[in-house]
């Protein structure tokens, strides 16, 4: 371990010192499942680089969306209100909102340190007292997602970074299940992001279909993302050590990291009680560091093959999303029926009676599925319109079904608003029919 450190620290020293192209900034992109120990890492990542004298800015998506979902929902109860309709669990308006608010942070506190570097003369480039992290904390499960990141950097002249940590279903569900009442996430919904899952710069399945369900990928479905080849960090989740924190309270307090989140005063409703040994957090640390070289570029191909891949996939991505909902559904549905019976829900109700309600279920689903359908061929026709000058963002295209192709210096903001949109309303239109199930199946029904 000391011997691998060594060689990590030695890399990254030689790419901080040697490059005088280094930039000033990079953006950290944090991915992995709920309950994989992301905002642990990401913190005890932040500290570690402080030590080194590095200026350190934490975004946190989930704190912002708390917040948006707080703030709602005080609005709405001296009204009465049903806080906008959303089933509880996904609230897409609020999940959307919460998205372009952390991303526009993410961009505000990366312009400031652009802005910040004008003027200054080359020697400075290389002092780490003037260089900024900033950490975007998300599952970041879409590969879309992890690529408006990366723009964000190319815009603003950041370098970027992705830490990846991986981490087993089975495992995620059982840390998640432990976790804090407040900060448990739905059974159905870490399903259905483990299903949505596409892992960075490795394994990508054509029908959508997570790795972490299906190790023993073809190796005709293994693409690489250009924008994220060289640029990801994996760390095994369940191999990271766990002891008394390197990183005492009042370090954090006053080492001057700054927490972009629902409430700056404080982190509690994310921590975990679990800390991670210094020797595992400077060995990422180091490998993080190694990847901070020079600013975001546009990398990969032609216009001319890019307008090629965009016209092949579009209608294979709108039709995979669909495909990948359609198998989901019929897995939600299927448990949903299987542990209805187990509960006795069926007892005393007819064998006419229980298919007609099998049926009324997978009615509603197929006509979700229909619906996501409608709008995944909605996006797919949006992003089909002819390449040109501003189009040309030159990434690989291996993106997912959900990613918006922006102008080369980012993401055009209309596309991007409707790629939210789209994503939001899959997942909604998902939450109420598993909610649905709950609901048909609780052994009320036929009573």
């Amino acid at each position: 371990m000391k011997a691998l450190s060594h060689q990590h620290e030695v890399r990254a020293a030689a790419a901080m010192e040697a490059d005088g192209d280094i930039a000033r900034a990079c953006l950290l992109t944090m991915c992995g499942l709920p309950g994989a120990g992301k905002s642990t890492l990401a913190r005890a990542v932040a500290a570690r680089a402080e030590s080194d004298g590095i200026r350190v800015s934490l975004v946190s998506f989930d704190d912002v969306e708390r917040r948006l979902a707080s703030e709602k929902s005080e609005a709405s109860a001296p009204r009465g209100d049903d806080a906008g309709g959303s089933t509880p669990g996904f609230d897409a308006a609020t999940w959307k909102a919460a998205r372009l608010e952390a991303l526009a942070t993410v961009e505000r506190l990366l312009l400031s340190e652009a802005e910040a570097s004008v003027g200054e003369d080359g020697g400075g480039e290389k002092d780490d007292r003037r260089r900024a992290l900033i950490i975007a904390d998300d599952n970041f499960y879409y590969a879309g997602m992890r690529q408006q990141c990366h723009r964000i950097a190319r815009r603003t002249n950041a370098a970027h970074a992705q830490l990846f940590v991986s981490i087993s279903v089975a495992q995620a569900h059982a840390r998640n299940e432990s976790r804090h009442l407040n900060d448990v996430v739905p059974r159905d919904a870490l399903e259905r992001m483990a299903d949505q899952f596409e892992p960075p710069a490795a394994i990508e399945r054509d029908d959508c279909v997570s790795a972490s369900r299906d190790e023993n990928l073809a190796p005709e479905k293994v693409r690489v993302r250009l924008f994220e080849r060289d640029a990801t960090v994996t760390v095994d989740a369940e191999r990271l050590g766990l002891c008394h924190s390197p990183f005492s309270s009042s370090e954090k307090e006053t080492n001057g990291t700054r927490l972009m989140s629902s409430d700056d005063a404080s982190d509690s409703s994310s921590t975990s009680s679990s800390t991670l040994c210094a020797s595992d957090v400077n060995d990422v640390w180091l490998r993080v560091r190694e990847k901070w070289t020079r600013p975001a570029t546009v990398v990969g191909t032609s216009a001319e093959a890019l307008l090629d891949r965009r016209r092949l996939g579009s209608a294979a991505n709108a039709a995979s999303a669909a495909h990948a909902l359609d198998v989901r559904s019929r897995r939600v549905l299927s448990s949903a029926m299987a542990s209805a019976a187990a509960n006795d829900a069926f007892a005393g109700m007819s064998k006419q009676a229980r298919g007609a309600l099998s049926g009324a279920l997978n009615d509603a689903r197929r006509e979700m599925v229909d619906a996501v359908r409608a709008l995944a061929k909605a996006r797919g026709a949006a992003r089909d319109k002819p390449l040109n000058a501003r189009d040309a963002d030159g990434d690989d295209g291996g993106d997912g079904a959900y990613v918006a192709r922006g102008d080369e210096d980012g993401d055009d903001a209309d596309d991007r608003d409707a790629e939210l949109e789209f994503v939001a309303e899959m997942n909604a239109r998902e939450s109420r029919f598993a909610a649905l199930c709950r609901e048909m199946l609780s052994g009320e029904v036929g009573r």
